[in-house]
């Protein structure tokens, strides 16, 4: 026996297939079109925050550049004020003394060590050395090993204690130097 399907029962389901075929390729180019917007504004977003992150890497270049420069310019403020009190006179050898052991703190850095062996020998042996007994060359060097513990301990109180006495010691030398210099030309004169 065959079954018999009605022409009409087969043009409704066509039609009704054909519907909702229409239907979702209609829906699937609709939504096509709304992602297709979609991932456009977010390429569009993308590009902002590209933007805003180079202008705050650019912003941290600024500050950063402007706080080393802030610190360079009080460490030599402070450079230059500890100098000028030691050759005056103002600073005395125990005040020196204190600084000194202080400063010799900064050897428990050693473990993170941005200064060269020669360096921390040095460093070591200006620290036992007697202020009195600085030649200029070595208040020199010494004032420069503490430059350079400000540089890279700048967070650290021990740099900036090193770099106090290393200025100090700089100081008394600079007295002392100046003192023996007028001493020779004194002695000069009265001859």
């Amino acid at each position: 026996m065959s079954i018999i399907i009605p022409t009409e029962v087969i043009v409704n389901i066509i039609t009704t297939v054909v519907s909702v075929g229409v239907a979702v390729a209609s829906l699937g180019y609709w939504l096509g079109k709304k992602f297709s917007g979609i991932d456009y504004r977010f390429r569009m977003i993308d590009e902002r925050f590209k933007q805003i992150d180079k202008r705050f890497e650019e912003l941290r270049e600024y500050v950063d550049y402007k706080v080393d420069r802030l610190g360079r310019a009080f460490s030599s403020y402070q450079e230059f004020s500890i100098e000028y009190l030691s050759v005056k006179g103002v600073v005395s050898e125990q005040e020196a003394t204190m600084l000194k052991d202080e400063a010799a703190r900064l050897s428990t850095l050693a473990t993170t060590n941005p200064f060269t062996k020669e360096e921390w020998d040095k460093l070591k042996k200006y620290l036992e050395k007697d202020p009195k007994e600085f030649t200029l060359k070595e208040a020199e060097e010494f004032r420069e090993l503490g430059r350079k513990a400000i540089a890279e301990y700048w967070d650290r109180p021990e740099a900036y204690k090193l770099h106090l006495y290393t200025c100090v010691v700089y100081g008394l030398t600079l007295r002392r130097v100046y003192e023996e210099k007028k001493k020779q030309i004194e002695q000069q004169q009265s001859s």
